[in-house]
């Protein structure tokens, strides 16, 4: 969340922590932020109305609707998304007295009233989330059922505390054999969203019963045979038979009793007795890759270890151990490397080939690329090496946001017919990440360590915010112009790095992408407004707002050429147009092929045109609607704050989209929508992009001119977006998503200068020689 209301970093990361040991996932931490935020309150005061909704929550004669007027009670946890660190907001501001009481002290290796503490808290916060709540510290068989009231969107029943050797039993009616399958009915997994099954879990399929019971296997065994300076340790997870091993787990019934499979799993969560006195881990990423772990030190911990844990595609999962230390926090950068030349292998979530190998004919026998999610968590171990519950981390797999290599497959597309020419090489290049997918990442080359090489020149470049390097081989004129050309290529590098709204997944363009569909060449008439400078943006903007997605440039360009008949750089025409054009719907991936001089497009997330203009439609008409809603007779700036407050009103930021791009490298996949102005404008929520495109939008429709600025939030250096509205012949900024998150409206009609104290615009929004068009002066 934000820290411009008094909140400081160090009291976001004291917050987290505090409401991490009372068992609230990340998401229920950003509800009570955003809540704080709506209301103004300082950081002491938020404190305090989470204490008070837990105390009403723990009073078993009270009944309450959650809300009294003043702000959420401790129901309000669980629906919000969540931003790790410091979300999209407001820069900084004054920092109140810190409250002491905000931090609970975890007791290593507690039990007893320890562990009825931490339980009846549990208790007192999710109470009110979900229709059954189990004590069971006494063993026994807990009946699980395949039916989930309506009251709740939550889970099913939340089991605090249970018996260590604590049984599951799930009655069914239906026969079943040897070749049924137990996961297909009832599975155990570490995650909400069900993704990696818990490895210390054994679910087995009896006649009329399925019993989930703790594993009598030995997993999580780690030797560590220690150097010369260092005696070495062995220590094991899990105990064999026993509940514990992770600090929650996530029971899933998939089949109804009668055995038909349920739309939706019906989900219950428990944890155990012994599984109390964990760490609470946080991951904060950092721009561009990678990212710091960090969590609580226990009392009696010697040692801490960070593990992976993962799930093949035979659905079994497993654990392994990527680094110890004795301090409370590991960079990512210093995981140690089985090979050097092989960055953050550690984190690699996937099997055989990555998405980029996949395509290479030659790397067949590897296999196809598949996913394999995973979640990291820490161990914390005391002096005789007895190990605490995995204090998973962020409850997700982080591993997309990790850059491996350079996409090699990609990269020979990006660089085909692109010249040896210094001036050719390129501001961002395709990489596999951990996870196996390919995105585009800026690049820096290192301008000072130019070798010439008989007749051409040679440097590396890294991608930025990893330890991923490559080497490459260019002309030029003269060492400096090499180094000046090289210098102009960062810059636009880092520019295009800053940017929330852009595009990263890659796009492959196959001998299947360039058959079929017949490359447009001719500008379409389309019912929707279509932005651009230039008429080659303009060309392109309509089509692909038309729904061509595959466009001839010939009239443009000459073959093998990224400069235009014009002199405009095609990425540089890109930009624009996926920046300025809401009626593209979001996020894209882009790639022009200019051997052939194809350009090939599509929405990220796209299904089918049908579904595309079926969205444009509705954007269209909440637009109308919006724009409607303004009175008659004001003026343009009246007009500006009007839209503004409009969007304010019916919006709220999308904190888990944000978390999402944030740990996945800039990636929307799965929150496509709210990167595009249909977040904000139909579905009420979305991230900076979405509010900016969703002005502009609007704006449109009441006849105000408007565009998108995209470029960082100086507060915190991550991309941002913004608008800028022409008021009265001066274009004047306003930021529409820090309005929201701030509950007022600092950001409304500024100057340039006057917006950059908290906001650095970048230039890759419109063409570069049509900027100075679109500033205040």
């Amino acid at each position: 969340m934000a820290v411009g209301h008094g909140w400081s970093q160090g009291e976001l990361d004291e917050y987290r922590r505090w409401t991490a040991q009372l068992g609230w996932t990340a998401p229920a931490q950003d509800s009570w932020l955003q809540a704080g935020a709506a209301h103004g309150w300082t950081m002491d005061q938020l404190v305090a109305e989470i204490q008070r909704g837990m105390a009403a929550a723990a009073a078993p004669a009270q009944a309450s609707d959650g809300r009294d007027g003043t702000g959420p009670v401790a129901s309000a946890p669980g629906t919000a998304g969540s931003a790790p660190g410091s979300a999209p907001g407001a820069a900084p501001g004054a920092t109140p007295k810190k409250k002491s009481s905000t931090k609970k002290k975890v007791v290593w290796g507690v039990a007893g009233v320890a562990v009825v503490a931490v339980a009846s808290l549990f208790v007192a916060v999710l109470a009110p989330l979900v229709p059954e709540i189990g004590r069971s510290f006494g063993f026994g068989l807990i009946t699980l059922e395949s039916t989930q009231p309506s009251a709740t969107g939550g889970f099913a029943a939340v089991h605090v505390g249970v018996d260590p050797e604590q049984k599951f039993v799930y009655k069914i009616d239906f026969p079943v054999d040897d070749d049924t399958a137990a996961e297909d009915i009832v599975e155990v997994y570490l995650d909400a969203a069900l993704t990696v099954p818990a490895p210390d879990a054994d679910v087995f399929v009896y006649p009329g019963k399925v019993t989930v019971e703790p594993t009598f296997r030995t997993i999580g065994k780690h030797n560590d045979a220690g150097t010369e300076a260092e005696e070495g340790f062995e220590f094991t997870i899990n105990r064999n038979n026993e509940w514990g091993m992770f600090d929650r787990y996530y029971v899933a019934v998939k089949k109804d009793a009668k055995g038909t499979a349920l739309a939706k799993p019906v989900v219950s969560v428990f944890t155990s007795e012994a599984g109390s006195g964990s760490p609470v881990a946080n991951y904060e990423p950092q721009p561009g890759g990678g990212g710091v772990f960090r969590w609580t030190a226990l009392d009696g911990a010697t040692k801490y270890a960070l593990v992976k844990v993962t799930t093949t595609g035979l659905q079994w999962s497993g654990v392994d151990f990527l680094a110890t230390t004795d301090k409370s926090e590991i960079s990512a950068s210093d995981i140690p490397e089985e090979w050097e030349d092989d960055p953050n292998v550690a984190f690699v979530t996937y099997e055989g080939n990555s998405q980029d190998e996949a395509r290479d004919p030659a790397r067949a026998a590897f296999g196809p690329f598949l996913e394999q999610p995973a979640l990291f968590g820490v161990v914390a171990l005391d002096a005789d090496g007895a190990a605490s519950s995995v204090a998973l981390i962020n409850q997700q797999d982080i591993s997309a946001g990790f850059p491996r290599k350079v996409a090699e497959f990609a990269l020979a597309e990006v660089m085909a017919g692109r010249g040896s020419d210094v001036g050719a090489l390129p501001d961002q290049v395709p990489v596999t990440m951990a996870d196996g997918s390919t995105t585009t990442a800026s690049v820096e080359y290192a301008v000072d360590e130019v070798d010439k090489l008989g007749r051409t020149y040679e440097t590396t470049y890294t991608v930025l915010g990893s330890k991923v390097k490559q080497r490459v081989e260019f002309t030029a004129e003269s060492l400096d112009s090499a180094k000046a050309s090289l210098a102009a290529t960062n810059a636009r590098s880092l520019s295009l790095q800053a940017n929330t709204g852009g595009r990263s997944a890659y796009t492959y363009i196959t001998a299947d992408t360039l058959a079929g569909e017949k490359a447009s060449s001719a500008a379409p008439e389309v019912p929707y407004p279509v932005f651009g400078t230039t008429d080659l943006s303009t060309f392109i903007a309509a089509n692909f707002v038309a729904g061509n997605f595959k466009i001839s440039l010939a009239d443009y360009f000459e073959p093998d050429s990224r400069i235009s008949n014009a002199g405009l750089d095609i990425d540089d025409v890109l930009g624009e147009v996926t920046a300025q054009n809401p009626y593209l719907l979001g996020p894209w991936g882009v790639s022009y092929n200019q051997e052939i001089r194809v350009l090939v497009g599509q929405p990220e997330g796209f299904t089918d045109k049908a579904t595309y203009h079926a969205d444009q439609a509705a954007l269209h008409d909440r637009a109308k609607e919006a724009a409607a809603s303004i009175g008659p007779g004001l003026s343009q700036k009246d007009q500006v704050r009007a839209i503004n407050d409009w969007l304010v009103a019916h919006t709220t930021y999308d904190y888990d989209a944000y978390r999402h791009w944030l740990v996945s490298n800039g990636q929307a996949d799965g929150f496509e929508r709210a990167f595009g102005p249909q977040g904000v404008l139909v579905d009420g929520t979305g991230v900076c992009a979405s509010y900016a495109s969703a002005f502009k939008t609007v704006a449109f429709e009441a006849g105000i001119k408007a565009v998108v600025v995209r470029g960082v939030a100086r507060y915190n250096g991550l991309g941002h977006a913004w608008s800028r509205a022409e008021v009265d012949g001066v274009w004047l900024n306003l930021d529409v998503t820090w309005n929201e998150t701030s509950g007022g409206s600092t950001w409304l009609s500024l100057t340039d200068a006057q917006m950059d104290a908290d906001h650095k615009a970048g230039t890759n929004w419109v063409v570069d020689s049509q900027l100075a068009n679109y500033t205040s002066g």
